[in-house]
């Protein structure tokens, strides 16, 4: 027994580190000074990579076309990935449309240049090279068709790119919308600690994590850095690939920007089936990504939540008491909720955290079966 309680007082002292470490980091980060000139200078192009995205594409180009960066140095890639559905005729209608705009705008179909049985495969590293060499952008700016855009969020994404010449790429961003259902408001508010992790990771040095959903980097370094070559075999982590090649080549190079204004509202899964499902395949590429510390926070964070549903189990049995179990919860409640509630005010979504006891007992389980999942996951099809 007491073996067992030394192992469970570990893993929950070592969360503790790495939930203080991240407190640490997100506190540096929303102090850092987000800086914009308008307009920026820089030419631009609106990468979206869509596969059946009828229902949501139109509000995301509406968004898009509606920015308040200069028109004339812009340009709209959107990539149709094999739809089966109505995406890329109501892109090709409204791109005809939409009169009034000066930008460039391109729709480009996977089927003129991969073989039909791609279809059964994700092909977004594709899509994007294909967006990538069609355009004459200096910087490309990546979203995904369920997202929408604020109105200032090229000027500020781009002026990052202007006032540090060093800056090769850069992660922005990404919440998800409240919603009303228990699923919903869950996705909503992990979003929040994704982004609070993801700005921490960038100041203690731990890790560069980004999400396609806003991910902006230079043309010159994509095609410097050979896109994703050697990284496209896996069919996800296009944006955590790109920033570790980018990174790597020219350190120091990739940062976060911790600007309310530039954030871009994704949807969330409609069900908790498909949250999973999603985070599995998210999960499913960190074997691959290469450098010790994301792994060992990582592993360290599935641990701990696995070690809460043992002690439970032991508990149940007699083997351990009651207070071990309740230590272990209140630890993740107290460290979990520091953290939240800072990155929660940051981003003015505070009203979230009236959920968040339920929210942390989700997050428990979520954690050890997404990342259990993801050992297990290999399926490159859709």
């Amino acid at each position: 027994m007491f073996q067992m309680i030394c192992v469970l007082a570990f893993l929950a002292v070592c969360y503790a580190v790495v939930m203080l470490v991240y407190q640490a980091g997100f506190a540096r980060a929303r102090l850092r000074t987000v800086f914009r000139i308008y307009p920026p200078g820089l030419s631009v192009a609106v990468v979206v990579s869509a596969r059946n995205e009828a229902q949501v594409i139109e509000n995301c180009l509406f968004s898009v076309m509606n920015v308040s960066f200069p028109h004339d140095k812009l340009e709209i890639v959107v990539v149709d990935d094999f739809s089966t559905d109505d995406t890329a005729a109501l892109v090709s209608d409204l791109f005809a449309t939409v009169k009034h705009s000066q930008s460039v705008k391109r729709l480009i179909r996977l089927s003129e240049y991969l073989p039909p049985e791609r279809s059964m495969f994700p092909n977004k590293k594709k899509a994007l090279e294909l967006a990538v060499a069609a355009s004459s952008a200096d910087i490309i700016v990546t979203t995904d068709a369920d997202c929408v855009v604020p109105p200032d969020w090229l000027n500020v994404v781009v002026s990052q790119f202007v006032r540090n010449k060093e800056l090769q790429i850069l992660a922005s961003p990404v919440l998800c919308s409240r919603g009303n259902s228990l699923v919903e408001r869950y996705q909503a508010l992990d979003f929040i600690g994704l982004m609070g992790i993801t700005a921490a990771g960038y100041e203690s040095g731990w890790h560069q994590m980004g999400n396609g959903a806003n991910l902006a980097y230079r043309k010159s370094a994509f095609e410097a850095v050979n896109g994703y070559e050697g990284n496209d075999h896996i069919p996800s982590g296009d944006d955590m690939f790109l920033l570790r090649k980018m990174n790597e080549r020219w350190p120091g190079a990739a940062r976060f920007l911790p600007a309310c204004d530039a954030v871009v509202i994704t949807l969330p899964q409609p069900d908790w089936g498909s949250f999973i499902r999603q985070r599995i395949r998210w999960g499913g590429k960190n074997s691959a990504i290469p450098g010790v510390a994301i792994k060992l926070v990582l592993l360290a964070v599935l641990l701990f939540c696995m070690s809460i549903f043992v002690s439970l189990i032991a508990v149940l049995t007699g083997f351990l008491p009651w207070t071990v179990f309740l230590t272990q919860v209140a630890a993740k409640f107290l460290f979990d909720y520091l953290f939240l509630s800072n990155v929660a005010a940051f981003f003015g979504r505070r009203e979230l955290l009236r959920w968040f006891p339920v929210m942390s007992l989700i997050h428990t389980a979520y954690i050890s079966v997404a990342g259990i999942g993801s050992l297990f996951s290999n399926s490159r099809k859709w």
